[in-house]
């Protein structure tokens, strides 16, 4: 389900599209998105959290965003986020870890873009990646630089990450092909902050 890495910030768990419902240090709860003092009276910042409209963390991704083999539209999710921390960029990878896709740098790539700006929070749905100077793909499963929506012979889990990446972080070139695991590890340095949601998709529903 949802993974946050936060550094320095503390860690949620939230699900995408709703207030959640947060432990602050003085033992009460907070919803996320706003803030209370801590112990020595200064206010707490917003929690980070990655969100999708398209679908909630952990329920099932519409059938629209699913390749064309299974009814779909193959078109990418709206993907937001919130409170991030300062950043000079943001890249995002879409990989699935269910066999026969294999686990870790051997995850089925489905999408990822890099080189997104800083002053960016929100991609729409169908996200066009020239829309944005500067934004590449990465290739996915099929070695070609777009998006590839769930085509999955039974039921499989996608997940999406954000990363937040540091002014020492290079400017990715386009072809490049990697899953989340390989990037954290290229690039763990240059991560900030990282938030991760995921989705299901099944052929048979």
């Amino acid at each position: 389900m949802r993974a946050l890495i936060l550094l320095p910030l503390a860690a949620l768990l939230a699900c995408p599209g709703t207030k959640t419902k947060q432990k602050v240090p003085n033992g009460g709860d907070e919803e996320t998105g706003t803030t209370s003092p801590d112990d020595t009276g200064q206010e707490e910042p917003p929690a980070f959290v990655f969100l999708s409209d398209s679908f909630s963390d952990g329920h099932p991704i519409p059938v629209k965003h699913a390749c064309t083999a299974h009814g779909g539209d193959n078109i990418s999710p709206q993907l937001h986020w919130e409170n991030a921390p300062e950043a000079s960029s943001f890249s995002i990878i879409m990989d699935d870890e269910v066999s026969p896709c294999g686990s870790g740098d051997s995850a089925c790539r489905h999408w990822a873009l890099f080189n997104i700006p800083a002053d960016t929070d929100t991609l729409p749905e169908d996200f066009d990646s020239t829309s944005e100077g500067g934004v590449v793909e990465g290739l996915n499963y099929a070695s070609s630089a777009s998006y590839a929506g769930p085509c999955p012979p039974n039921a499989h889990v996608y997940k999406i990450s954000l990363y937040v990446l540091s002014d020492s972080m290079p400017v990715i070139e386009p072809g490049v092909a990697y899953t989340r695991s390989q990037f954290e590890a290229e690039f763990a340095a240059e991560i900030l902050a990282q938030d991760t949601i995921e989705g299901t998709f099944d052929p048979n529903d």
